[in-house]
C-alpha cells in the first residue's frame, strides 16, 4: 500500500513539474515573440514616417519647377491678382497639381515679408470657404514653415493643426538664380489622417505576425 501510494505522489510530482516547465516554456516563448513584434512594428512605424516624408517632400521639389518665376513675381498678393492673367494661370496650375494624387488636399504658394507669412495663391476655387485669397496672412505658420524662407531649405513640417485641419506640409522654396532670394515657397498639405493610417498600417503588420506565430507556438507545444 505505502509503496503504490509513494509512486502515486512521484506521478502526480513529475507531472506538476511537466505542466510547470510547459507552461514556462510556452510564456517565455511568447513573450520573446511579442517583444520581436514590437520591435519591428517600431522599427517599421519609423521607416514608414521617413519614407512618408521623402515621398512627399520629392514631390514637392519637382513642383516647385513647374512655376514661371516671372508669373510670380507680377502678383502683388493683392486683391487686384484676380484680373491678373498670372494668377489665374497659376491658379489652374496648383488646382491641376491637387487633383494629381488623391492624398493631395491643398497645393499653395505662400511669401514672406519678414514679419508674416502669406498667401500668394492656391489651389482651391476662389470663393471658397476654404480658399486663401491673395495676400491672406497665415497666422498659423510654424517655425518650420519660416524656416523655409530663412534658411532656403526644403522642409516637412507637422502634423500642425491650423484653421482648416491637421496636417503634414511638404514646402520647398522657389529661389531667383540670379539673386538666391525666395520668390515664394510651394507647399502640399496632406491630411494627417492618411499619414496615421499609413504608420498605423506598417506598425501593425508585426504585431499580427507576432500574434499568429504566438497562437502557433501554443498549439504547438499543446500538442506535445
Amino acid at each position: 500500500y505505502y509503496t503504490t501510494h509513494i509512486r502515486y505522489l512521484s506521478k502526480m510530482k513529475i507531472n506538476s513539474f511537466s505542466k510547470k516547465s510547459f507552461s514556462w516554456k510556452v510564456s517565455a516563448t511568447i513573450i520573446f515573440v511579442s517583444l520581436l513584434g514590437i520591435f519591428f512594428s517600431i522599427n517599421s512605424i519609423i521607416y514608414a514616417d521617413k519614407e512618408f516624408r521623402n515621398s512627399l517632400l520629392d514631390r514637392t521639389k519637382i513642383i516647385s519647377h513647374i512655376f514661371d518665376l516671372n508669373s510670380i513675381e507680377s502678383l502683388s498678393a493683392s486683391e487686384a491678382d484676380f484680373k491678373n492673367t498670372n494668377y489665374i494661370k497659376i491658379k489652374s496650375e496648383l488646382s491641376a497639381l491637387s487633383k494629381i494624387n488623391s492624398e493631395t488636399r491643398f497645393v499653395y504658394l505662400a511669401g514672406y515679408n519678414g514679419k508674416d507669412v502669406f498667401f500668394f495663391a492656391d489651389s482651391e476655387p476662389d470663393g471658397s470657404s476654404e480658399s486663401s485669397p491673395p495676400g491672406q496672412i497665415y497666422d498659423e505658420a510654424s517655425p518650420t514653415f519660416i524656416k523655409t524662407f530663412v534658411s532656403k531649405t526644403n522642409e516637412i513640417d507637422g502634423p500642425t493643426r491650423d484653421r482648416w485641419g491637421v496636417w503634414i506640409s511638404s514646402l520647398s522654396p522657389i529661389l531667383d538664380p540670379e539673386t538666391g532670394n525666395v520668390v515664394a515657397v510651394v507647399g502640399i498639405d496632406i491630411n494627417a489622417r492618411n499619414y496615421y493610417i499609413t504608420l498605423a498600417l506598417y506598425g501593425s503588420i508585426p504585431i499580427l505576425i507576432s500574434l499568429i506565430l504566438s497562437i502557433f507556438v501554443f498549439l504547438i507545444y499543446r500538442e506535445n
